[in-house]
């Protein structure tokens, strides 16, 4: 007997039903995945596994490879035995097949349009069209019926019921009657689907004569904006098994490591996270995105402010997910310095208040209900952004530049520690806003505009919440107004070397496989002339920064001190960028900060950037909300390249917001229909087999896993792949990764083979490589590569991240490094 692994509805005696249960019910859902039992090999198309089972068929006559589960002794049937073409006896099978069939109609409409962004025209189109080519395919069969019995003799009134069984509709058509058009399909989605619509929120609206068809029509104008309910979201994702889990188990730590804002004594301290429970923290952010071509006329116009949420209670690799940011609002950036900031946020702040109160908010969740209650913990935004959501000046050439503190443009020439500075307050920060109310011309003085409707929450407060960003401070601040001063001074003053050649070596640079994505583009002569900080995207920029030393070096004078303080830079990045931290860690940094900034000043005898005052708060951010990382933009900047995407593919601009946003939550409502609770993420994703599936000892490396692991079995299966994805990342022969760390310098492997023991242990045979020196001018591990084979399993690797190896220019051209993405001593 045959049950199916993704629910528990299906169980029969034939792989041919199973294979068309898990076709026609799971095959279009979210993070659908199929393994072969036979080579380990993951499928994420339904398609390409049946063509692969149907090649292994015919190499070794096996059908029984599909990752089922298997009751009783029954040995596999043959796809094409006269037993399956029999009467069926599966005992589960669903009576309603119309229903289910809806329902896969349903799915496969959700993910045609929404992952693929199509226009619901061009949707209406594949329907009709596949609708008329199985009408087409139903008549001929029926005409060649017909001519069959015909032949014999027989004619179509002579066998009861034939008639009516020819007649009848397609499967296919009774199955569409309910999804025709946009408006039954949404119903349908609204129905069984629990889609969140986006609700249309009123600004404004005033009557005024326009133009329409050539005349002249007095039209009711409304200005709008579109929310949708947090409440609503935390609904559905509750819901979801996986999502549940992470909320009721929590991932606080309690070893003195700070991995996660959980950790940070802003959420042991608070008044609703520190307490017993679960409390649901939302991880809130706003920016606003460019839908246009920036070099347009429309570009103001068309500008949209976003704002989203990301459910702190899940792990980072949970978070790190795009699927799991949700969008709140959506509003065009004209709106929002029309009527404020408080006026789009009053909508949020009004569930906010439902789920803060003492009794919670009730979620209806697996038939029963649960209370829960929740707040606002991180607020991420741009620097821009926060200072608007925080009710701040919108200016950093004024007197205050900063959010955290009391700051001056002058005081940051002369001040580098956070103790130099006044901190904001909630008491300090509240009578800055009562003077401003009362005489507006003290904007200046104190560097605040209004009071934020944000502060209104039970618990929040922006002068504690609205945390520091790195990726907008370093990326796309510090790090390149550095790489383009050291450029200027070393190409334009110094003549060590040209820009020609910085750019022939980037594209002559080995990039490790995890980098690949991000290489940087060639640096532009422009970039060097203008005023600019911007050389590169974000990821390219951080992968340019750890590369710039190798790339460059050896041009460099040893003791040069513009080059001994950008690698001090980079020291402070490496635990800037370190998914973990230690507040003695946090405390050392304040020192780097501190000799930076002071070198910065003296060296280049300017002013430092208000993104480089910023420095001075990490320290105390990191002991208060943990590793900046966490709490840092760049997957949430990811998640506006979804809409981008989608402007240009749909071409729809009236009425903007509500096409964005309905559109977002239809593909949101698409990935929370997993039969398998993994809306999250696929833990494991395999890739193609390399030889057969064997054995651990066929294999003949038993003793070399049970040496690391006494637990694995010989007789366990053992599968080589071309590459694994675990959590997202993707590991590669040649792949360089941490083992340990010992005494300053990283244990090193480099990846041979990668093997999957049982489907879902991943080990990985690798080469050990000896580190020799570490080479401060370059900041990078010089390696030598051994022929010593050892195995590890992915599972205790002392850092996720792979590395990679990097050959050195110039004086170093023949020797090789390895460069770290952050500090390895924090991962122990």
């Amino acid at each position: 007997m045959h049950s199916c692994p993704y629910c528990t509805s299906f169980l029969g005696r034939s792989f041919k039903k199973l294979l068309h249960h898990i076709k026609f019910i799971h095959s279009h859902e979210p993070n659908f995945s199929i393994t072969c039992r036979q080579c380990g090999q993951s499928f994420r198309k339904f398609n390409s596994f049946k063509s692969h089972i149907q090649r292994e068929e015919k190499k070794n006559a096996l059908l029984n490879f599909a990752n089922v589960s298997e009751q009783g002794d029954e040995d596999v049937e043959d796809e094409n035995s006269d037993e399956e073409d029999g009467e069926d006896n599966d005992s589960n099978e669903d009576t309603n097949y119309v229903d289910d069939v809806t329902r896969f109609l349903a799915l496969f409409i959700l993910k045609t349009k929404e992952e693929n962004q199509l226009s619901q025209q061009t949707v209406n189109a594949i329907l009709d069209n596949t609708g008329d080519l199985v009408d087409s395919r139903l008549v001929e069969m029926k005409n060649k019926v017909v001519a069959c019995l015909q032949s014999s003799g027989i004619e179509i009134a002579d066998v009861e019921g034939l008639s009516g069984v020819l007649d009848e509709p397609s499967i296919f058509s009774q199955a569409k009657q309910r999804l025709q058009n946009e408006y039954q399909q949404m119903k349908y989605f609204v129905e069984n689907f629990n889609f969140v619509e986006p609700q249309e929120v009123i600004l404004n609206q005033y009557a005024e004569y326009r133009y329409l068809q050539g005349k002249q029509k007095l039209c009711l104008v409304k200005e709008t904006f579109h929310y949708i309910s947090i409440l609503k979201t935390l609904q559905s994702l509750l819901n979801q098994a996986d999502v549940l889990c992470e909320v009721m188990n929590g991932h606080s730590s309690n070893d003195g490591i700070l991995r996660d804002y959980c950790d940070g004594e802003q959420y042991k301290m608070h008044a609703l996270f520190g307490q017993p429970g679960n409390a649901l923290l939302l991880h809130c952010y706003y920016d606003d995105f460019q839908v246009t071509n920036p070099l347009g006329s429309k570009t103001k116009k068309h500008k949209i402010g976003a704002f989203y949420f990301n459910l702190g209670n899940l792990s980072p690799e949970y978070r790190s997910v795009i699927n799991s940011i949700q969008l709140i609002a959506l509003c065009r950036v004209p709106l929002i310095k029309k009527y404020g900031m408080n006026r789009i946020l009053q909508p949020f702040m009004q569930d906010l208040h439902q789920l803060e109160a003492d009794r919670g908010v009730t979620f209806w969740i697996d038939e029963q209900e649960r209370t829960f209650s929740g707040s606002i913990g991180p607020y991420s935004s741009d620097n821009l952004g926060a200072h608007s959501l925080g009710g701040f000046q919108e200016s950093f050439s004024g007197l205050r530049i900063c959010r955290i503190c009391m700051a001056t443009r002058e005081d940051t020439n002369t001040k580098f520690t956070e103790a130099d500075f006044q901190i904001r307050t909630r008491a300090i920060h509240d009578r800055h806003c009562r003077l401003v109310e009362n005489d507006a011309n003290l904007e200046a003085t104190y560097g605040v505009k209004t009071r934020s409707v944000l502060n209104q929450s039970r618990y929040f407060h922006i002068t504690d919440g609205l945390v520091l960003d790195v990726m907008h401070d370093q990326l796309e601040g510090v790090l390149p107004l550095e790489v383009k001063i050291l450029l200027q001074k070393y190409i334009q003053e110094e003549n060590y070397f040209t820009l020609e050649i910085v750019n022939d070596r980037l594209e002559r640079l080995w990039y490790p496989q995890s980098d690949a994505s991000n290489k940087p583009s060639p640096i532009k002569p422009q970039s060097l002339a203008n005023n600019s900080m911007r050389i590169s995207q974000s990821a390219r920029m951080w992968c340019l920064a750890r590369m710039f030393p190798i790339l460059i070096g050896d041009l460099i004078p040893q003791n040069d001190e513009h080059w001994e303080n950008f690698l001090r830079l980079l020291k402070i990045e490496e635990i800037v960028f370190a998914p973990k931290a230690t507040p003695q860690v946090a405390a050392y940094l304040g020192v780097l900060i501190e000799e930076y900034l002071e070198d910065y000043v003296n060296l280049n005898d300017r002013l430092p950037i208000p993104k480089q005052h910023y420095m001075v708060h990490y320290p105390n951010q990191i002991i208060k909300n943990g590793p900046l990382v966490r709490n840092w933009a760049m997957r949430f900047e990811a998640k506006h390249n979804y809409f981008k995407k989608l402007v240009d593919n749909v071409n729809n601009f009236k009425n903007i917001t509500y096409s964005l946003a309905m559109r977002h939550q239809a593909l949101q409502t698409y990935r929370m229909q997993s039969s398998q609770g993994n809306y999250l993420r696929v833990s494991l994703e395999i890739g193609p087999a390399v030889g057969r599936v064997t054995t651990v000892q066929e294999a003949g490396v038993e003793d070399e896993l049970q040496e690391a692991d006494p637990q694995t079995k010989g007789d366990s299966s053992l599968t080589r792949t071309s590459w694994v994805k675990v959590y997202g990342t993707k590991y590669v022969k040649g792949d360089v990764i941490v083992i340990d760390y010992h005494h300053g310098f990283p244990i090193l492997g480099k990846i041979q083979k990668v093997l999957v023991v049982e489907r879902h242990i991943v080990w990985f045979q690798y080469l050990k490589i000896n580190v020799t020196e570490f080479v401060c001018h370059l900041n990078a591990f010089k390696v030598q590569q051994l022929n010593e084979i050892r195995y590890i399993k992915q599972s205790e690797l002392l850092d996720y991240y792979p590395l990679g190896l990097v050959k050195g220019f110039g004086c170093y051209a023949n020797q090789v490094f390895v460069t770290l993405k952050y500090r390895l001593d924090l991962m122990q």
